[in-house]
């Protein structure tokens, strides 16, 4: 295969909090235009955070308007990611019939770093050794710093019912394991 026909990675850009919509889009064209052996993976850079105020887990995009996308550039590829609706450009490219410059191998490899650290955390299977009647502190959200006594336990869920003073009350909450660390 000589070097122009080899598939490489290249940043797409499109509108921003529609990264989701555009790669579908991507994908969806490429297949029915039959050129989906030369657009060969379509992927959106994120990281998991825990939120500061709610304690829940959420993704945050760390490219907003971007695309990476994995492809053998030629004239029928080429076509197909720039008229896909949401696409506003291909860096490198100046619009002007130029081919657009693929990533190095150091950024490649950067990128799919990212991308590997992420989902093998998105995979991670906790284990948790909770038991019933243990003392345990609530790490984040409303309730952050709040200690309470587990009075059940939902492994499939990963969840535990905690009872806290709340209002002068004794009032159970269901709590993630995540957000939970035994009291030594």
């Amino acid at each position: 295969m000589e070097e122009a026909q080899k598939p490489r990675w290249y940043v797409v850009t499109c509108y921003s909090r529609q990264e989701e919509k555009v790669r579908a889009d991507l994908i969806k064209r490429a297949e029915s235009a039959e050129v989906a052996q030369l657009i060969l993976d379509v992927r959106i850079v994120k990281k998991r955070e825990i939120h500061d105020k709610t304690g829940k887990e959420q993704e945050r995009n760390l490219y907003p308007g971007y695309l990476f996308v994995y492809m053998t550039m030629n004239d029928e590829a080429w076509y197909i990611v720039r008229n896909t609706p949401g696409v506003t450009g291909i860096s490198g490219s100046s619009g002007k019939g130029t081919k657009p410059i693929p990533l190095t191998e150091k950024e490649v490899s950067e990128m799919l770093e990212k991308i590997s650290s992420h989902e093998n955390h998105k995979n991670v299977d906790y284990n948790y050794n909770f038991e019933i009647g243990e003392n345990v502190t609530i790490l984040f959200g409303p309730f952050k710093h709040q200690q309470g006594k587990i009075s059940r336990i939902e492994e499939k869920k990963a969840v535990a019912t905690v009872d806290i003073e709340f209002l002068g009350r004794h009032t159970p909450m269901e709590i993630e394991f995540i957000y939970l660390e035994k009291i030594k």
